[in-house]
């Protein structure tokens, strides 16, 4: 059994790390809500893309290489995760769901790339194909990146490295709404909409091209942006049920102390009335 000493040294550790994740707490909640700021600033551009690209691909005779449909030989897929743990079950939960859809095909149909250092070593000690990395982001999406990394992926597609493209990441709601799903990414499926006989300058072929990539860098963006978001909210709820814990233990560890304590001063008085009766 631990001594007074012990326990008091045990309850200023506690204390120590309560702080810390109490610190942790509000860091990510300020994270928090700076990426869902910019989710909200981003997502409108990209859905009213998206909501555009359905509008000219429907009922029209246009072609893109992003749009065309061919025969699936070579897969790539995006897993996105956190660059730190300390974020409850959300990079296991991503991974996890990763893993479930990698396992419909062969492993060597297989490309990955993967943002954030969990999926990357993760998938990189067990033998997998990667062919891009995006980590050391600090929780936060920089265009530049993203542009770089929406790039790889158009050359590659291009370049028929692989011929479909799928993602898989957290979808945000809330803090309390976060769920690991995928969805394929390219070649791209327009949304099917009611035909309307709008009227494009110069061209449906030649603004579908300068769309397809807009829609590719936007949809990319967001989808971290999303991912992101999951995890700042997933760290800020551990760092709370930490610092909810840690205030259990203290209050367990006080008991024990003050129990300790009254068997000290009970044991020195039995001995002091024991001593007393002897003399007499």
């Amino acid at each position: 059994m631990l001594n007074i000493k012990q326990i008091r040294r045990r309850i200023r550790s506690v204390k120590s790390t309560q702080q810390i994740t109490r610190v942790m707490e509000m860091v990510s909640a300020s994270k928090l809500a700076r990426t869902q700021a910019l989710l909200r600033a981003s997502k409108p551009y990209a859905d009213g893309v998206e909501a555009i690209l359905s509008r000219l691909s429907a009922g029209r005779e246009v072609e893109n290489p992003f749009i065309t449909p061919r025969e699936v030989k070579r897969r790539a897929l995006m897993v996105v995760t956190s660059d730190r743990g300390l974020c409850g079950a959300y990079n296991t939960n991503v991974i996890t769901h990763a893993e479930n859809l990698l396992a419909k095909h062969d492993k060597a149909t297989w490309r990955l790339i993967c943002v954030g250092k969990k999926s990357r070593d993760y998938f990189q000690k067990r033998g997998w194909d990667i062919g891009h990395t995006l980590v050391e982001t600090g929780g936060r999406a920089n265009p530049a990146r993203c542009q770089e990394l929406a790039k790889y992926i158009t050359d590659a597609y291009l370049a028929a490295e692989f011929d479909e493209v799928h993602f898989a990441y957290t979808a945000f709601k809330s803090v309390a709404s976060v769920r690991p799903m995928s969805a394929k990414f390219l070649p791209i499926e327009p949304a099917a909409v009611q035909p309307v006989d709008y009227i494009f300058e110069p061209d449906p072929q030649t603004v579908l091209d300068k769309l397809v990539p807009e829609y590719i860098a936007s949809k990319l963006f967001v989808t971290i942006i999303e991912s992101f978001a999951s995890e700042h909210g997933a760290r800020m709820v551990a760092m709370r049920n930490a610092t909810e814990n840690a205030e259990e233990m203290i209050a367990h560890l006080t008991l024990v102390r003050n129990k300790a304590r009254q068997a000290a001063i009970t044991k020195e008085l039995s001995e002091i009335v024991g001593t007393a009766e002897a003399i007499k």
